[in-house]
């Protein structure tokens, strides 16, 4: 297993004084309160004299910056994917330039076309060694500006800002007037290499130098509590001013900012609070989170209510027409499934009151009828109360979400609920659809061949959730077939798996 130095790429060139390449140094000492403490207290958000203002648009890649623009002379920024919405605004409010790079894009990737005489990109990761595919923050910096002039680094690579900024010299870590970096890793601080090999040496690097004067967490991965006053965001967003351009008006900040946007829409804000509170009015810090959560929920509703209003329609357009289908294929026979007793091997916090019991109910919704927790091999079982001649499962796939989710599914059958004969297994076929139909894909349908059983069990292979809208079972009693000749007898010798 690789150690953390390992993990982060940190060469032994890289690690502060003490600290041994293996990962090694004082194993037997934890991390402790105080030590996060000291190391956090850098990124603090403290005021700087100057308002923010935000660059690069709503959502995820815009940043709050303070309003000192004038004379920089460029951007670096590593790691901008596809989109450059924070280089183009630079660029056409502040007539900045912009030096880019991504190996994982290309210049016609880019969302919008590189703006002439102010944006250049280059096709290479940002490294502590240069080459052809590597630049070297520190040769990139000064090949491309003056000796003297200011610049801005924007710096979100997915964990390799570590090594870099402790790459970076003090020379050029002095030539940006701003650095706005998206630290990623947190939930590691308990971590003794990563807390003192990487996280607190580069913290401490950049306070000597550096004011923070924003922290936004990044709502898109979770929050790790380390004590009482320190709840740390797993990816969070920050915003440093050198210290000779902080202005000394100590005004009592609003965390979160009035500007902050939250990074993905399916999550709600993430809060900082306690420590990170210490230079700020914890009245207007609150009003302005109940506000932006407010707005969060607001969005959702709406949000919902579209997706809701969209469902119904493609359900009632395709409804009638799977509906037909299951007519010709099964005749007379009924859904024997629809209100009997079914369990399921776990409950997710995302089960409804009805638990495994929405799976049979007669209602398809898009959405889940039950919810497993992410488990080795979940299940969803139905006791038909004795046992039937079976003819026909239909399995509708959730379609709001993770439908992939049900690509290896297994359907079982038994007798007496301890022997199981496995009748279909779906893994190497594509992703099936559900209530929906058409463009989602019709729902799985499964031949049993007229087997005989009480008890259907629905699986999924590996580690995963289940989660699927609607169950049905159509067959009936042994003694209780339908005349011969009928739609039930056509149908019944149909190959196991296929859609309808």
């Amino acid at each position: 297993m690789k150690n953390r130095f390992e993990q982060y790429k940190i060469t032994p060139a890289l690690l502060p004084a003490g600290i041994s390449s293996d990962g090694s140094h004082d194993p037997s000492a934890p991390v402790s309160d105080g030590e996060i403490e000291e190391a956090l207290a850098p990124l603090i958000p403290r005021d700087c004299g100057h308002s923010l203002v935000r660059i690069g648009g709503p959502g995820d890649g815009g940043y709050l910056l303070p309003d000192d623009f004038e004379g920089i002379e460029a951007c670096f920024s590593p790691g901008v994917n596809n989109f450059k919405n924070f280089e183009d605004q630079l660029a056409g409010s502040y007539g900045i330039k912009s030096f880019m790079c991504d190996f994982t894009s290309d210049p016609d990737k880019l969302r919008t076309p590189l703006i002439d005489g102010l944006q250049t990109f280059e096709k290479k990761w940002l490294d502590v060694e240069a080459g052809p595919d590597n630049l070297d923050i520190n040769g990139w910096v000064a090949e491309n500006t003056s000796p003297t002039g200011d610049c801005i680094l924007q710096i979100d690579i997915e964990g390799a800002e570590y090594r870099n900024l402790l790459h970076a010299s003090e020379d050029t870590l002095a030539r940006f007037r701003m650095i706005v970096i998206e630290l990623h890793g947190l939930y590691l601080l308990r971590d003794s290499a990563f807390m003192r090999g990487i996280f607190r040496p580069v913290m401490q690097k950049l306070a000597k130098q550096f004011v923070c004067c924003h922290a936004h967490g990044n709502n898109c991965c979770g929050t790790a509590h380390y004590t009482d006053e320190w709840s740390v965001p797993n990816v969070l967003e920050l915003t440093f001013l050198r210290r000779d351009r902080v202005r000394a008006e100590a005004l009592k900040l609003s965390i979160p900012h009035p500007k902050d946007d939250i990074n993905v829409s399916w999550n709600p804000p993430v809060r900082l609070a306690g420590a990170w509170l210490r230079n700020a009015d914890p009245g207007v810090s609150e009003l302005m989170h109940l506000r932006q959560s407010a707005e969060w929920m607001q969005h959702q509703i709406v949000e919902s209510l579209k997706t809701q209003k969209k469902l119904q329609v493609q359900l009632n357009a395709c409804g009638t027409r799977i509906q037909s289908q299951l007519r010709k294929r099964f005749g007379k026979f009924e859904n024997v499934a629809l209100g009997k007793q079914a369990s399921q091997s776990s409950l997710s916090k995302h089960s409804t009151s009805e638990g495994a019991a929405g799976a049979i109910n007669g209602r398809k919704t898009g959405r889940f009828g039950f919810h497993t927790m992410p488990e080795n091999k979940p299940w969803w079982t139905v006791d038909l109360g004795e046992i039937h001649e079976l003819r026909g499962i239909v399995i509708y796939n959730r379609m709001d979400a993770f439908p992939e989710r049900a690509d290896k599914l297994k359907v079982k059958i038994s007798q007496d609920g301890t022997e199981w004969t496995r009748i279909y297994n779906h893994a190497g076929r594509p992703t099936f659809g559900g209530a929906m139909g058409d463009g989602c894909g019709f729902p799985l349908l499964v031949n049993p061949k007229m087997k005989q059983a009480r008890h259907v069990r629905i699986e999924c292979a590996g580690r995963t959730c289940l989660h699927l809208d609607e169950i049905e079972i159509y067959g009936c009693l042994p003694n209780a077939r339908p005349a011969a000749g009928g739609g039930a007898k056509k149908h019944a010798a149909r190959k196991a798996g296929k859609s309808i």
